[in-house]
């Protein structure tokens, strides 16, 4: 699944490259043709979509692997934002990484499933802002004794108590039915429990919501950090 994402990801890049060379050249005209536009608009979503393929297909090759590795989160988490950049800034969603530290948050477990957890919880993030407000979205990664502290916070609507209560059930989903199926949160919960971990939601309606996870450190992760 891994070559078959590189292989495909090489002349999309080329594409989308491309696409948006003609669009800097459609609007520097002083009459820019809609139907060109529009046609270009189709191009550029298209090319989104096989994106999020190419996404998955490399999820899918880590993910589906039984074999469990110490890796550093940190590198992993800014992987992910950067693969998931360009559709948020596309809804104008600014993200940003903070760590204390870029080596020493070394986990065990699967990057793969990580990396899962990372794209629903964004993911639900960027579904949860509404226009006219700043649209940002923080993750963290900090370490706390024997832990590694991840957060991921978005300014969005925020979720009521009621549906915080309710929000790692499986199938339960505040979308619309064509949106998904529920399971995002409920997968997310899942693997956090795989990797040891807890899980915890903070949110207030209008200013915005917080996933805490909390994963045990990697045991003599210390010679990894050296490596």
């Amino acid at each position: 699944a891994a070559g078959v994402a590189h292989e495909i990801n090489n002349p999309l890049t080329i594409v989308m490259g491309f696409a948006k060379i003609i669009e800097n050249e459609i609007n520097k005209t002083s009459n820019p043709s809609q139907r060109a536009l529009e046609a270009l608009q189709k191009i550029e979503l298209s090319a989104e979509r096989i994106a999020g393929i190419v996404m998955g297909l490399r999820s899918f090759s880590r993910v589906d692997s039984p074999v469990s590795t110490q890796f550093e989160l940190v590198p992993l988490v800014r992987e992910t934002v950067v693969m998931l950049d360009r559709m948020f800034q596309k809804e104008g969603i600014s993200m940003t990484v903070e760590a204390d530290d870029d080596n020493g948050r070394v986990l065990e477990g699967s990057p793969g499933k990580i990396q899962q957890i990372l794209v629903n919880l964004l993911t639900n993030s960027k579904d949860a802002f509404e226009e006219g407000v700043l649209k940002q979205v923080t993750v963290s990664i900090s370490k706390q004794e024997d832990a590694v502290i991840l957060k991921i916070e978005d300014t969005g609507k925020g979720i009521s108590p009621e549906i915080q209560e309710k929000i790692f059930e499986p199938f339960f989903t505040t979308k619309d039915v064509n949106d998904g199926t529920g399971l995002g949160l409920s997968i997310v919960h899942t693997l956090v429990m795989e990797h040891k971990g807890k899980i915890e939601v903070s949110s207030q309606l209008g200013k915005g919501t917080v996933f805490i996870m909390t994963f045990p450190l990697a045991q003599d992760s210390q010679s990894i950090i050296a490596a």
